[in-house]
C-alpha cells in the first residue's frame, strides 16, 4: 500500500510540472535501530546495490549520492515509470530518508 500511495504521489507531481523531486518517508527517518545514524556511504552503496536488483533499471547509468541520509539520483532511464521506480526503490534503503529524483527520461 506504502509503495502504491508514493508512486501515486510521484505520478501527480510529475503530471504538474515539478521537474526535480524530493520524496521523503512520512516519519522523516534516518536513524535505526537505537541513536545509531545510519553513514552515507553505507546508504549510497545500499542504494546502489538495490537499484542493480532491479532488472528494468541500468544501475550503472545512475549516479547515486547521499546527504544526511538524502539521497540524490542522476542519470537517465527509459521511462518515466522507471524513473518513479528508482524512487521507490531508493526510499526502501535502510536509513534513506528523501529522495531526489533527478533522473531523466531518454
Amino acid at each position: 500500500m506504502k509503495l502504491a500511495n508514493t508512486i501515486a504521489l510521484i505520478a501527480i507531481l510529475v503530471l504538474s510540472g515539478c521537474a526535480s523531486l524530493i520524496i521523503g518517508k512520512p516519519d522523516g527517518r534516518h536513524k535505526e535501530s537505537g541513536s545509531a545514524v545510519i553513514d552515507d556511504t553505507v546508504i549510497k552503496r545500499d542504494v546502489n546495490i538495490a537499484l542493480s536488483k532491479e532488472p528494468a533499471i541500468s544501475s550503472t547509468d545512475i549516479l547515486v549520492t547521499s546527504s544526511e541520509g538524502v539521497v540524490t539520483l542522476k542519470g537517465k532511464v527509459k521511462t518515466m515509470q522507471l524513473k518513479n521506480r528508482a524512487t521507490a526503490i531508493a526510499l526502501g534503503v535502510v536509513g534513506v530518508r528523501a529522495v531526489n529524483n533527478q533522473l531523466l527520461t531518454k
